[in-house]
């Protein structure tokens, strides 16, 4: 099973990389380069784009981080999400705020919180693990 995860760049550095390490230990594949290649950068912003959007087509699921992280929003994942809802991924909402936007209300949406990520995905993906 294999997730996106669509956070604001800057989370890359501290937040993301624990999370995709427990993901990855439960045998959830991240295809999210962004984060994983330590030679991403902002520029060049096309190849980034086309980047982002083929690792999209390579998951089964995007998680969306709904919360801001250090006051930062993130804008390019509202793409993502768009992306992976108009391709039928599984699309889960992780973090406290899950209802602000009447996009998080389209059909089959998932929510979680932060700490509930990893078993969320399992039971999405049908490899629960207690």
């Amino acid at each position: 099973f294999s997730v996106y995860l669509a956070h604001c760049f800057e989370a890359r550095y501290t937040y993301l990389p624990p999370i995709v390490d427990e993901l990855e230990r439960a045998g959830i594949t991240v295809t999210s380069t962004w984060i994983l290649d330590p030679n991403v950068t902002f520029v060049p912003r096309d190849e980034n784009a086309l980047t982002d959007l083929h690792d999209i087509d390579r998951a089964d699921a995007l998680v969306l981080f709904t919360d801001q992280y250090e006051g930062r929003p993130g804008k390019g994942k509202w793409i993502e999400m768009g992306f992976a809802f108009a391709n039928g991924k599984d699309i889960i909402l992780c973090g406290e705020d899950t209802t602000s936007s009447v996009f998080y209300h389209l059909p089959g949406l998932s929510r979680c919180k932060v700490e509930d990520l990893k078993k969320t995905l399992l039971e999405i993906s049908g490899g629960f693990k207690a």
